[in-house]
């Protein structure tokens, strides 16, 4: 037994597959071609972001102890620069997608979810990388030189680190931010 609305219109499943699909090859699609695009430019970004982690303030401390893993770093980057440049893009698909099997109270959750979780993926990424990493790099650069060691660091780990705690970051807002819209949208029980 279905629960079936006024305005639901009956629809099979295969035409549901049928609509996702095509529209998650389409996302692949555009996020393929604008990731190459960032490749062209990924090493600028890069070596902003080097500057920025670098806790030795020009020391010569930073070093690239392993070509071939700064190969799959700069893939890494440019994939991640094509996913944030086409969230808005994600995100109206997936409204788009959803909307027509939703409630008026879970459409409006809906987009506020999407909404802030892109606003906030973008906002966690530019602390974490702008802010909370440099200060945790330069903590334990203060507690190395104290120690009397000299310090020399990996660029590709400390980029490998920094886009691991970016992405739990993201899995654990993006969770209590779903929790907290299902609970405002009287979805939770």
């Amino acid at each position: 037994m279905s629960l079936q609305l006024e305005k639901d219109a009956k629809v099979s499943i295969q035409t549901h597959i049928d609509e996702f699909s095509s529209r998650f090859s389409i996302l692949i699609v555009l996020w393929l071609m604008v990731s190459l695009i960032w490749m062209l430019r990924v090493d600028l970004v890069l070596e902003y972001v080097v500057d920025v982690l670098d806790p030795c303030n020009n020391n010569n401390c930073s070093n690239l102890y392993n070509p071939a893993k700064w190969s799959e770093i700069r893939w890494l980057g440019a994939a991640l620069l094509g996913f944030i440049t086409i969230i808005p893009i994600i995100a109206l698909q997936f409204y788009t997608f959803s909307k027509p099997g939703l409630m008026k109270s879970e459409a409006k959750g809906l987009m506020f979810w999407l909404v802030f979780s892109s606003l906030g993926f973008i906002a966690n990424i530019i602390i974490t990388i702008l802010l909370i990493m440099p200060s945790l790099f330069g903590i334990g650069h203060e507690i190395q030189v104290d120690l009397g060691f000299t310090p020399k660091y990996d660029i590709v780990t400390m980029l490998s680190l920094s886009i691991g705690i970016i992405w739990v970051e993201i899995l654990i807002a993006m969770g209590i931010l779903t929790l907290l819209v299902a609970n405002s949208t009287g979805n939770l029980s």
